[in-house]
């Protein structure tokens, strides 16, 4: 970076959902002569202790800064949107990260700075989600089928690049008859043969026959059997559900209570590791990250998740005209 010889430095955190135009954060932080500008937004009183709560003057200017308190008098959050001055930047690196005195924004750098330099926030009032959890990763994709959220993709004319056909172009989506499909996102490639409603379906995703999808994340290549049943879940790719077993957030209080060490979020949701292949009908999977599930009298039964073959699963087949 010394060699760019750089006036100012952007830093942005790569978790989270968001569309600004930096360029009105650029114009106020040099209204203002600031060494640091922050992006900030309120957020909501319960969530105060995930993030780094910021206390402001009437200027705008940044005076106290608190690391994900348990509780705070403000609303206002980091965003972890940080324009230095490059001199502010430097110095501050070598002061503080280069004596090992510490390497934490919040609790190092910008305690020193707040003390030393002047911190402005920049005020933000768009859609912004930190997606560092599964709770608010889930929150954020159903987001995307709400039209009074904000996150409105369509208008945002942002586009992903598939990495895993790169230049190739997927088959259609193939939508069986009688079927219901309401209020979803689906990609190309998939296959729906059962009922998905308020769900998001990443490339290839095959809903056979008789089975059930609602409010699920499901990634490429996942598998739901004939007469399963998901929902509130997040798949990630190649998961394959079998016939007849379900996976629903609603029942993943009581579900391995044996095995407390598996992986949900903090209203149970459960969340599929890749992989993960269920075969057995007429079993309830409660918590799946590939370690443990619940049999159908209920009794915690580890093992009964396998992992699939890493090998490619053919593709669908093209629809028959």
């Amino acid at each position: 970076m010394r060699q760019m010889k750089p006036e100012r430095v952007l830093i942005l955190s790569g978790d989270h959902i968001y569309r600004m135009d930096y360029r009105r954060m650029l114009e106020q932080h040099l209204e203002r002569e600031a060494d640091l500008s922050i992006a900030v937004m309120e957020v909501a009183a319960e969530d105060v202790n995930r993030f780094g709560m910021i206390w402001t003057d009437p200027d705008g200017t940044i005076v106290r800064f608190e690391e994900k308190p348990a509780q705070a008098d403000t609303r206002l959050a980091s965003m972890g949107i940080y324009l230095f001055e490059w001199s502010c930047l430097v110095e501050a690196l070598e002061q503080i990260v280069a004596t090992r005195q510490g390497y934490d924004f919040g609790f190092d750098i910008m305690a020193r700075l707040l003390t030393s330099r002047k911190v402005a926030g920049h005020r933000f009032d768009g859609y912004w989600r930190d997606v560092g959890t599964i709770s608010s990763f889930y929150a954020a994709n159903m987001d995307a089928l709400d039209p009074g959220s904000g996150l409105v993709l369509d208008r945002w004319e942002i586009c992903t690049r598939d990495e895993d056909n790169p230049g190739a172009d997927r088959i259609p989506t193939r939508i069986g008859c009688c079927v219901e499909c309401r209020r979803s996102l689906v990609s190309a490639g998939c296959v729906i043969e059962g009922t998905v409603v308020d769900s998001i379906l990443s490339p290839d995703v095959r809903v056979e026959a008789g089975a059930r999808v609602e409010r699920s994340i499901l990634m490429d290549g996942v598998v739901v059997g004939a007469g399963a049943v998901v929902v509130g879940a997040v798949l990630d790719k190649q998961v394959e559900v079998g016939p007849g077993a379900t996976i629903d957030a609603g029942r993943a209080g009581a579900p391995n209570q044996r095995f407390d060490k598996c992986q949900r979020d903090r209203e149970g949701r459960p969340p599929a590791g890749r992989n993960a292949h269920r075969r057995q009908r007429g079993h309830r999977l409660g918590l799946v990250d590939g370690r443990a599930a619940v049999g159908a009298a209920g009794r915690p039964e580890p093992g009964l998740l396998k992992t699939r073959s890493t090998r490619s699963r053919a593709p669908v087949p093209p629809p028959e005209y």
